[in-house]
């Protein structure tokens, strides 16, 4: 009987099994906008169409729907007309589009 081939790859020194797997947490408001609808727009274009329209402070994008966000969506969809959730869905969306040129 012949001996097995050394593998290629080593064994590994620590043992890996049973280490809980760890994810990040989840941005604040996100469970919310899963709850509610889903965005229709990146949150980085949302937050530069509303600071475009004066809603969002200057250099607030930070890719998030944080609460700055929500709180400026749900600004501008009171302008708008819009039903204040503070989620950029479709309608939303659209208008954002239309308004910001």
């Amino acid at each position: 009987m012949r001996a097995a081939a050394p593998s290629p790859f080593p064994a590994p020194s620590v043992r890996t099994t049973g280490i809980p797997h760890r994810r990040p947490a989840p941005a604040a408001g996100y469970r919310e906008l899963l709850a509610a609808e889903l965005p229709a727009l990146p949150a980085r274009t949302v937050q530069l169409l509303l600071m475009a329209l004066g809603h969002l402070a200057p250099g607030a994008a930070s890719g998030r729907f944080d609460g700055a966000t929500a709180a400026a969506v749900r600004a501008f969809q009171e302008t708008a007309g819009l039903e204040a959730t503070g989620v950029p869905a479709r309608a939303t969306a659209d208008e954002l589009l239309a308004r910001a040129g």
